[in-house]
């Protein structure tokens, strides 16, 4: 099935109400370590840890321990903790030292709950010179979301706070809707499921600090508003990451960069491979940019602005919202009250497909009401008639995939 429902695995926001507290009966920790070379096996290394901005990470099935390495040149006092981005989310951090055969060993520092009042984890701590890796686990190992990781130094012996990153990326061409748009924007949505979410204030000036998909999409929000005045590379700026999974070259994410201003947000949609497929900034009058045209002529579509952004802003839900979509019926008769998400694709389907109007049409999917536009996600179905699958909304069918054939954004109303 090319589309699926979107199920939010981390409704993440980095802020204190977002952040569980310690509970006192909450059992025992799961995945202790052995106390000999107990640095979890194999967890997901991600590298350096930055020692400013946030080092985002999740808890999934498949990771359940995350790993950062950092040096000390000489003496320094270290502050390392995790902000949790999701509802009953706790972690636990350990900090290892290198030894001189080369292993981690045991755990010098462990921090569960960094107070009374919170989940998060929290280590202040002096060092000396050499090697360290920072590991991050949840503390029962069925418990799912985003975190991130904070790290400060003070003294002489403190890490770099800004590693080097390159020059910024440049905002790909505008070339308009058509060629192979629909499909890749297909292939993106090809789940729909929001495996990651998190939230990092930072400025064009921090950059640096920043994943790499993140930077880019800060310097494409740059890149787009110097044409019209130089951006202040030191003002905030709040940068929301969807990671949507897939399978194959499927999957993909959607950035949200805003500097708090009430018509200068932009959201831009990457395919799997980090490519730019289209931005949408968002004001009364949005403005629409693809970048995956390579062949054919460009296609005007109607309704654009609102098609994209229900892309961006009424197509990801929480899967608390979502209710199954079994529906059989006439399309000239279909039942009372039935939303615009579900009816609109079941009548366009008749329509393309010349299904008559008493002729029994199915639709199988899911349906869900946040935000409060409603949409959906269908495969419809008619007797000796080729299966189409569609995302839509309340007010605006959206993608339209016929098996078979390629998948193309509509972009008009039920």
């Amino acid at each position: 099935m090319l589309l699926r429902a979107l199920s939010l695995l981390a409704a993440a926001c980095f802020v204190p109400a977002c952040v569980a507290t310690s509970d006192p009966d909450k059992g025992a920790e799961d995945d202790l370590p052995d106390g000999k070379d107990d640095s979890f096996g194999s967890p997901s290394n991600h590298g350096e840890l930055r020692f400013a901005g946030a080092n985002q990470a999740a808890f999934t099935d498949a990771e359940g321990f995350h790993a950062w390495t950092f040096r000390m040149a000489g003496a320094g006092k270290v502050d390392l903790s995790t902000e949790l981005g999701a509802p009953n989310l706790d972690t636990v951090i350990y900090l290892y030292k290198k030894g001189s055969t080369g292993r981690w060993g045991q755990a010098l520092h462990r921090n569960d709950d960094a107070s009374s009042t919170t989940a998060a984890s929290r280590l202040k701590v002096d060092l000396v010179s050499g090697e360290y890796r920072l590991l991050v686990k949840a503390y029962k190992r069925t418990q799912r979301g985003a975190f991130a990781v904070r790290a400060a130094c003070t003294g002489a012996g403190c890490p770099s706070a800004a590693p080097a990153c390159g020059p910024a990326a440049t905002l790909p061409a505008d070339t308009g809707y058509g060629g192979s748009c629909g499909s890749k924007l297909a292939a993106i949505y090809e789940f729909g499921a929001v495996d990651v979410s998190a939230e990092t204030e930072t400025s064009v000036a921090d950059r640096c600090n920043l994943g790499e998909l993140e930077r880019k999409a800060v310097d494409y929000y740059k890149a787009y508003w110097d044409e019209v005045s130089p951006l202040d590379e030191d003002a905030g700026l709040t940068v929301t990451t969807r990671v949507l999974g897939g399978t194959g070259s499927g999957g993909g994410s959607v950035i949200d960069v805003s500097d708090g201003g009430d018509e200068s947000a932009m959201s831009f949609v990457f395919d799997s491979a980090g490519k730019l497929v289209v931005l949408y900034q968002d004001n009364q009058s949005p403005d629409v940019r693809f970048s995956c045209r390579t062949s054919g002529a460009r296609i005007e579509l109607p309704l654009v602005e609102d098609c994209v952004g229900a892309l961006v802003h009424s197509i990801p839900h929480g899967d608390g919202t979502e209710e199954d979509v079994r529906l059989t019926a006439a399309t000239g008769n279909l039942p009372l009250g039935l939303g615009g998400e579900v009816r609109g694709p079941m009548r366009r389907y008749a329509a393309s497909r010349a299904v008559a109007a008493t002729a029994q049409v199915s639709a199988v999917g899911a349906r869900w009401t946040d935000p409060a536009d409603p949409a959906a996600r269908l495969t419809i179905t008619a007797a000796g008639k080729p299966a189409t699958s569609y995302l839509a909304t309340s007010g605006l069918i959206v993608l339209e995939a016929p098996a078979g054939a390629a998948a193309s954004l509509v972009c008009a109303a039920p």
